[in-house]
Formats: C-alpha cells, sequence, structure tokens
C-alpha cells in the first residue's frame, strides 16, 4: 500500500529530527547528569526540579530501543547517560529497588518504593541490558523482579499493590498522581508492571516472569476490564473490588449509550489493547504456556475494550481520542501521549479484525498529531490541544511527566508491526 510507505517515511524522520533529537539537545542534563525535570511550553529549562525513576526509566527504554532499532551510535550514548544516572542515584544501593525521585544533583528526595517506579525502571533496565550484554544491569533487573514480587505482589489476590516504605515495609498508599485516587491496587500501575514483564520476558525468559505475567493478564481481563462497560476501571482495593469513591463521588453519566459507573480513560484503554496483545503473543509462544486456553478469551475482551473507546471516545470529525470521561462529560482536550497510544491501538486492532476503517482512523490520528501536535518551533510535541485546537501554554514541553517515551514507542512499536 503507497499510504503505509508514506507513513513509515513520515513516522522515521518525525522520531529522528523532532522527538529523539529534542531530547538529546534540550532535555538531557549534561551537567548533572540524567534529563531535566522540567523544560517549560517555552523551552525554559527548569534546573531545579527534582527527577524522578519514571522518567529517566523512560528515557533508558526508548533510547535503548532506539539503538536496537536504528543502530545509531548517538542512541547508545544517550541511553549510557539514562542508565548512569538510575544505576548510580536512583537505585537503593541499601534495599534496593528504585527511589521515586532524588534531587537534580541525586540526592534522594522521595524514598518510597512505589511498584509504577520499580516497572519503569525494571522496563529501562531489561531493555538496555538486551541492547549491551551488560551483566550488571540484567543482574539488578532480575533482583529488582525479585524484590517485587516478594514485596508488592499480593498473593492472596494477584496484582500489584501500590507502595511500600524505603525498606519494603507497609506505609501508607501514595497517589500515583495529584489526579489519582489514594488506594490499594490501581489500573495503571499494574498495566505498567504487565508492560515491563512482557519486557523482562521477551528478552530474559530465564528471569521467571512468565508466570507472574500471565496471572496479570488474567487478572486485567476478569477484574479491570468491567464487563459492563468495557471499559477499564481505575482504581481498586485489595481484593480487586473497584474503589466505591469513583462512582460516589468522582463520577457518574452516561457517555454515548452506556452507563458508566467510574472515570473513563481513553488512553489507557486504547493502550491496554496493544500492551495485553503483545503480552498474550509472548504467551502463547512460551513453552511453559503453550495451549494457554485463556488467550481466545483474553483477545476476545480486548477487541471489546477498544470497541468501547472508539465508538463512545473518538471524535470523528477531528480525528483523535478524546482524553476522559468523568463527571458527567466528556473531556475532550487532546493530550499528546492519548493520540499517541490510539495510533498503536487502532494498528494492531485492524491487524486483529482485519477491517480497513482502524487503518483508516489511525491516519486520521496521524494527520491530527501532524497539524496540531508536533511543534512548530521543534520542541518535540505540545503537551495538550484545546477543544479550540489551540495548545496548552501552561504545560511542559519535557519532564517528570513528559518524555520522548509515548511518541518514540508509538512510532518504533508501528513501524516493527507495519515492516512487511
Amino acid at each position: 500500500m503507497e499510504s503505509i510507505e508514506k507513513l513509515k517515511i513520515e513516522l522515521e524522520k518525525e522520531l529522528h529530527n523532532n522527538i529523539l533529537s529534542y531530547a538529546m539537545k534540550r532535555s538531557m542534563d549534561r551537567k548533572l547528569g540524567g534529563f531535566y525535570g522540567k523544560v517549560d511550553f517555552n523551552g525554559k529549562v527548569h534546573p531545579e526540579e527534582e527527577k524522578s525513576t519514571v522518567m529517566i526509566g523512560r528515557y533508558l527504554w526508548t533510547f535503548s530501543r532506539a539503538y536496537r532499532v536504528f543502530h545509531n551510535p548517538e542512541y547508545l550514548e544517550a541511553a549510557d547517560h539514562a542508565y548512569s544516572f538510575l544505576s548510580e542515584y536512583l537505585l537503593d544501593k541499601e534495599y534496593g529497588g528504585f527511589y521515586w525521585s532524588v534531587s537534580p544533583d541525586g540526592k534522594p528526595l522521595q524514598t518510597h518504593k512505589h511498584a509504577y517506579a520499580q516497572a519503569f525502571g525494571l522496563y529501562g533496565f531489561s531493555e538496555y541490558a538486551a541492547i549491551t550484554n551488560d551483566m550488571a544491569c540484567l543482574d539488578e533487573a532480575e533482583k529488582l523482579f525479585g524484590l517485587m514480587t516478594r514485596n508488592l505482589y499480593d498473593k492472596e489476590y494477584g496484582g500489584f499493590i501500590e507502595t511500600l516504605g524505603r525498606d519494603w515495609t507497609a506505609e501508607d498508599s501514595i497517589a500515583l498522581s495529584d489526579k489519582d485516587l489514594v488506594c490499594s491496587k490501581t489500573m495503571n500501575t499494574n498495566l505498567h508492571v504487565l508492560e515491563a514483564l512482557t519486557n523482562l520476558h521477551k528478552y530474559f525468559p530465564e528471569a521467571g516472569a512468565g508466570p507472574v505475567l500471565g496471572q496479570l493478564v488474567e487478572i486485567y481481563i476478569k477484574k479491570v476490564v468491567n464487563p459492563q462497560t468495557n471499559h477499564l476501571e481505575l482504581y481498586f482495593n485489595k481484593d480487586w473490588t473497584p474503589v466505591a469513591g469513583q462512582s460516589e463521588n468522582l463520577f457518574e453519566g452516561v457517555a454515548g449509550s452506556h452507563i458508566h459507573h467510574g472515570p473513563v480513560s481513553y488512553g489507557h484503554d486504547i493502550e491496554s489493547v496493544w500492551l495485553l496483545t503483545e503480552a498474550i503473543e509472548l504467551l502463547k509462544e512460551d513453552a511453559l504456556a503453550e495451549g494457554w486456553a485463556f488467550a481466545s478469551e483474553a483477545r476476545s475482551a480486548i477487541l471489546k475494550v477498544a470497541g468501547a473507546a472508539l465508538s463512545e471516545g473518538f471524535d470523528q470529525q477531528k480525528g483523535y481520542l478524546y482524553n476522559e470521561f468523568e463527571k458527567g462529560h466528556i473531556e475532550n482536550s487532546s493530550i499528546w501521549w492519548v493520540q499517541a497510544e490510539a495510533m498503536v491501538g487502532l494498528v494492531y486492532t485492524w491487524e486483529i479484525t482485519g477491517e480497513p476503517k482502524y487503518y483508516k482512523m489511525m491516519e486520521a490520528v496521524w494527520n491530527f498529531i501532524k497539524n496540531n501536535h508536533i511543534s512548530e518551533e521543534g520542541r518535540g510535541w505540545y503537551w495538550g490541544i484545546d477543544s479550540e485546537l489551540k495548545p496548552l501554554v501552561n504545560e511542559q514541553t519535557s519532564g517528570n511527566w513528559k518524555t520522548c517515551y509515548h511518541n518514540g514507542r508509538m512510532i518504533m512499536e508501528i513501524l516493527d508491526r507495519i515492516k512487511g
């Protein structure tokens, strides 16, 4: 298809000439190490901002994967740079695992052990170990997996709890961000643990992540996906019952023809489609999971999630996926990571179903991104676009919650899926 070849050329150009180049030129802290915790809308660096494991782990994974795909030595240098800071300053030498954040020069700040941070540390370490054959890095990745399964994995109900103290003992749960509820387990954290375990198991099956990964897939399909709405529930008690406050305090309403009882994150819905599919494909190839009977049931549930997100959350006229549905209304700003995940999710859905409409929707999202999210000033992608198609000027161009991970991963994933 001519359109596929054109898309491949455009995506690769965007990855090299804007997304990764901006991260190396503007986001990398060449004086103190790692990457800056905040670069604002105008490109001004805020060097006083803390640096998080989530941010550095995402940079490490992205540049490691970029080097694997393109063999550009600049990407390996960027990966080395990220690995050096992550392993030297964010890795807890006394108790193991990763701090949440450190100061710009590497002094521990938030030292609790959040499963979300451990996931991105593991994600970055496993990818870096795979491209470098660094045995010390692999050893730390395997140690981290052991710490996570011994301390954060719930042996009674399955899945991973949110938070423990620095020494892996119990402490009050800490919300992932100021937008999240405090609870025992979340969809978001467990989705990215699943992502990290998939990566570890793909390259290093001897680490033993396969059984835990399989259990996590089943939990997602049976507990996280709401069978009435086909959306992901977001916040849970320890036993995977949804937190009551989601409906009582945060949200009640109707989107389309469906009644929802909790906030809906369209971006996470569509992101889960491809992350779960990737995990299932890997488990089906695994000798330990040969004949994995659950794969068919999981695939069916995944397609229903895609259908719900796209039927309710996709703007057919403008060609983008809404942010979320909460408190009775759709929040229709366009967020950079939601569009990136929409593109990958649509490619996977197109592959699974063979229906051309999903490819056309993906093309529409790409056109929307080109026309609205890609910065004319060469500053990567705008964080968000409002309903009048104007950039959200109070948001960052890069920082602790915005790296080249979502959009960089999007492009490399799509190039891999359509390379034939």
